[in-house]
């Protein structure tokens, strides 16, 4: 019970944090959701949401904080067991993290300086008066000259827009970075740690491939793949009147000893049964 009540705290609080970072980087403009803050206890929230309001504290840093405390009082409580330098890294992740919200902030805060901006604007504008002139002087052809003359234009004023849109990518613009999206995902892989299936690593069953020849006959044969696999054949070696019907037989072990060796004239001897060819992987 102790070890659940810690897992799920924290899986709240880093949800809440991760909400609250994308939401101060996106210029507080946008409300994100987190994962049952209500579960809290409200003399935290109230200390989160209404003092760190009124003294401009960084929610994140409290966020942050909390985690550290909590995960330093499962390591005395003895609830994490976990070696010292394994443990390490959960600190060195949470600072890395910090890290990379800070260079973000550096983007969302930091505008770009305004004289170059105009300055810019200003030499866009001579230019669109300059060129139809030079143009004119420069070329007869009528249908050449409006031609070269706003091809120039248009691509200066293009670049200009597009740079004031990757100047801030955060935000609820159509072409800002969505935060949102983020948040969900997040969301589901916190939701993922907890789900006991994700928690226990698989076992291969009793009846399964542990040769190495039987393994590259199902590799080739593509009897699974990264999308899908057969219930009935993936990874199993079933046996058919007392022979293996991938092609194992009693000097299986022998032939292993061969591929290990690596003497190929001695590979090629073997069984066609057991010796697995380069096959061609556009065959199914």
């Amino acid at each position: 019970r102790r070890v659940r009540i810690f897992q799920y705290t924290l899986v709240r609080l880093m949800s809440l944090m991760h909400g609250t970072a994308l939401r101060q980087i996106g210029g507080y403009s946008e409300e994100f959701v987190v994962l049952d803050v209500q579960a809290l206890d409200e003399e935290s929230m109230k200390y989160l949401y209404e003092f760190c309001a009124k003294q401009h504290v960084n929610r994140v840093e409290v966020l942050l904080h909390w985690i550290q405390v909590l995960i330093t009082e499962g390591i005395s409580n003895n609830l994490l067991v976990v070696p010292p330098p394994i443990l390490t890294r959960a600190f060195q992740t949470l600072s890395r993290g910090m890290v990379n919200l800070n260079n973000a902030r550096k983007l969302a805060d930091v505008p770009f300086p305004f004289p170059l901006s105009q300055m810019v604007v200003v030499l866009i504008l001579v230019q669109a008066i300059v060129t139809p002139l030079y143009i004119a002087v420069l070329v007869d052809d009528m249908v050449m000259a409006p031609i070269l003359s706003f091809l120039p234009i248009f691509g200066m004023w293009s670049v200009t827009f597009i740079a004031c849109q990757l100047e801030q990518p955060f935000g609820q613009d159509p072409n800002d970075l969505p935060l949102a999206n983020l948040q969900s995902s997040f969301n589901a892989s916190l939701c993922m740690l907890l789900d006991p299936l994700a928690q226990r690593p698989p076992t291969l069953k009793p009846n399964s491939c542990q040769k190495v020849n039987l393994l590259r006959q199902h590799t080739a044969g593509r009897v699974s793949t990264t999308d899908s696999f057969k219930v009935e054949n993936a990874g199993i070696c079933r046996k058919t009147k007392g022979t293996w019907d991938a092609g194992l037989h009693e000097d299986e072990d022998e032939d292993e000893a061969l591929y290990q060796t690596g003497d190929s004239e001695a590979v090629l001897q073997m069984s066609p049964r057991i010796r697995m060819p380069y096959a061609d992987p556009t065959v199914s």
